[in-house]
């Protein structure tokens, strides 16, 4: 094998052979192949756009995600909503409604994003209130949209719902149920 390398570079000059044209075409071919699959496979990169130059969004970066009405959007603050409608004229759009708010101990989360929130009255809620403000504050206001309001107080029992087994029972699979339920979750301890 290695003494016929030297053939290969005998002769400088290009041959025009069918041969020869054939396996330089399909040389050609597959290099060609190869450098398109990489550009493919390659990273987006934004030209002229270099990464790290992030910016302010403005109005009109904002502008497709806010439902015209005001009530059917979850506000984010001051100028920027979010809408609640879950299938947008334009798809691309469409984002989840979940919202991870961080603070400190009286940062402003319950003032500034729970309780405006609450007042849109667009959804149903599930409220986590460690202190026990917002039922207090906010509690007859959605009584008078007729919500259905739950409370369960794990500190003081008798100010939270409470849950009947026995108004669930239909039939003697329910009773049963119900028994093995109830002995599977008790202690013998007194």
């Amino acid at each position: 094998l290695v003494g016929h390398i030297d053939l290969l570079f005998r002769s400088y000059t290009p041959s025009f052979h069918l041969q020869d044209l054939c396996v330089a075409a399909v040389t050609v071919i597959l290099i060609r192949l190869a450098i398109y699959q990489k550009s493919k496979n390659a990273k987006k990169y934004r030209k002229g756009i270099e990464y790290g130059s992030a910016r302010w969004g403005t109005k009109k970066d904002i502008a497709p995600y806010i439902d015209p009405v005001f009530k059917k959007n979850v506000l984010l603050t001051e100028t920027e909503r979010l809408m609640m409608n879950g299938r947008p004229n334009q798809p691309k759009y469409a984002r989840n409604k979940n919202v991870l708010v961080i603070g400190g101990s009286g940062s402003g989360k319950t003032r500034f994003f729970v309780k405006p929130n609450l007042m849109q009255m667009h959804s149903s809620y599930v409220v986590t209130d460690p202190k026990g403000t917002v039922l207090v504050e906010c509690g007859h206001l959605l009584e008078k949209a007729n919500y259905k309001i739950k409370v369960l107080n794990t500190i003081n029992f008798k100010k939270s719902m409470h849950y009947n087994p026995f108004a669930y029972i239909r039939s003697e699979k329910d009773i049963l149920k119900l028994v093995n339920t109830i002995i599977a979750n008790t202690k013998g301890e007194g």
